[in-house]
């Protein structure tokens, strides 16, 4: 979508003096940054344009423009504003009612003190605090600057017991609008001291929950460094108990080795007994046919004689005789 002129009149016209209706606005503007010169020149223009009642808005609308480029880190808009706000500024404090003219030099101090610009604001006809002028070039170390910063409090309440003096301890009608005045400065300061502390307070609580992390992940990696160096531990004790097995099965199974006899032990003696079963069975077979022998003869000489001693038998056998009855 590109830049349209007459899209930013309908903007600009339409322009309340609500946050909605600001903030709105400022992003849509903070949109086409490429054009921030364009955009700074018609929003000048429309300023000197319209009437009083219409300025404060306007002022509004650049205000929260710049500070947005300020915190987005964009300087597009910041240096386009920064060449038009003084003269136009200038021009609004002389049309707005005194109301009005408060506002304007509060947005002008807040734009210094906070250093929006790299030059601190010069707006004839609005007066800006020492402090706030000196801008980024102010000397002195932050100690010095805190110190400076302090004593306001003090200044107010100097110039408050001054005013009680000179109205000998009880003011008067005549006192007013002193004492007016001052209450409204104390109330813009006020207002300042609170928004800063704020934004210091919300600084303060960022940089500890960025510390509370950055102790969190140290935390973590030294406890996984801490379970890694235990895993390596474990790891190594597993490997030597291993080793430390291993060493202990070789030097069992040497000393077994060296109790067993050998498969050539085993062997010779296993002939050495087979040679003596040999012998032994060699011996018994020699012997068996003797026997056999002796026995064959032996009953060779058996049957000899008996059929020798049954002849003799028969022979010598005496005859009966026999005897019939008479």
């Amino acid at each position: 979508m590109s830049y349209s002129e007459e899209k930013l009149l309908q903007k600009l016209d339409s322009l309340a003096e609500t946050q909605d209706s600001i903030v709105s606005t400022s992003q849509w503007v903070l949109f086409y940054y490429r054009n921030a010169d364009q955009i700074a020149s018609r929003w000048e223009k429309c300023l000197m344009e319209s009437p009083p009642s219409k300025i404060l808005a306007l002022v509004y609308l650049a205000n929260d423009v710049v500070q947005q480029s300020r915190a987005r880190k964009k300087t597009e808009f910041i240096d386009a504003f920064s060449t038009v706000l003084p003269n136009a500024l200038s021009y609004a404090y002389g049309k707005v009612p005194e109301s009005t003219q408060k506002r304007l030099q509060k947005i002008v101090r807040v734009l210094n003190e906070r250093r929006v610009f790299p030059q601190p604001l010069k707006v004839k006809g609005i007066d800006v605090p020492e402090a706030a002028a000196k801008g980024d070039g102010e000397s002195g170390s932050e100690g010095d600057k805190l110190k400076a910063l302090t004593t306001v409090g003090s200044k107010f309440q100097r110039l408050y017991h001054e005013l009680l003096l000179s109205a000998n301890g009880s003011f008067t009608q005549t006192h007013l609008s002193e004492l007016e005045q001052i209450q409204g400065s104390l109330k813009e300061n006020i207002a300042i001291m609170q928004e800063i502390e704020a934004n210091v307070s919300k600084d303060i609580e960022k940089i500890h929950q960025r510390s509370k992390i950055q102790l969190q992940k140290s935390a973590e990696i030294v406890k996984k460094q801490q379970e890694l160096q235990e895993l390596r531990k474990a790891e190594e004790q597993k490997r030597l108990d291993e080793e430390a097995e291993r060493l202990e099965r070789l030097k069992r199974q040497q000393e077994e080795d060296n109790l067993l006899p050998t498969y050539q032990d085993d062997s010779d003696s296993d002939s050495e007994e087979e040679k003596k079963e040999s012998s032994s069975i060699a011996e018994s077979d020699n012997e068996t046919p003797v026997h056999s022998s002796k026995s064959s003869s032996t009953a060779g000489n058996s049957n000899e004689s008996s059929t020798i001693d049954g002849d003799n038998t028969d022979q010598e056998r005496p005859k009966k005789k026999l005897r019939f009855a008479d």
